[in-house]
């Protein structure tokens, strides 16, 4: 029979082997714990990165319908502003010069209606007096 004091130590020993060896084993679990933590934070950059250009395409998405829309709106009122008329649409395309530039034509536009918007209200009642003083003039 072997002394207490062997057996202890043997026992020692064992439980110290098997300790380094679960340490071991909790230090490579960690690193892949490590490496699955970076791994799960670089896929969630990628993801808030990938969320955020999804909301730019959406937003300018819906820039572009409304701007669609409003585009749509001014055709339909363009079309019927020419029905009133006795022109037709291929009628006007066709006598449009070639060097038509649409973007001259609104901002010519846009300068008469301030040159407009300038003179201020028009005296309606000016021209009546005018015409009743020519009258009485000539009387």
């Amino acid at each position: 029979m072997s002394p207490p004091t062997d057996d202890l130590k043997k026992a020692l020993s064992q439980t110290l082997d098997h300790h380094v060896k679960v340490e071991s084993e909790l230090k490579s679990s960690r690193h892949q714990v490590e490496a699955v933590e970076e791994k799960q934070r670089h896929l969630d950059d990628k993801h808030h990165a990938l969320e955020q250009d999804i909301n730019a395409i959406r937003y300018q998405l819906e820039r572009l319908r409304v701007e669609r829309e409003g585009w749509k709106v001014k055709a339909d009122t363009l079309i019927e502003q020419l029905s009133e008329t006795t022109f037709t649409l291929d009628q006007v395309l066709k006598t449009l010069p070639d060097e038509a530039c649409p973007h001259e034509w609104q901002t010519k536009l846009e300068q008469t209606i301030n040159r407009i918007d300038r003179l201020g209200p028009i005296n309606l009642v000016a021209i009546d007096e005018y015409t009743t003083c020519l009258k009485e003039k000539s009387i």
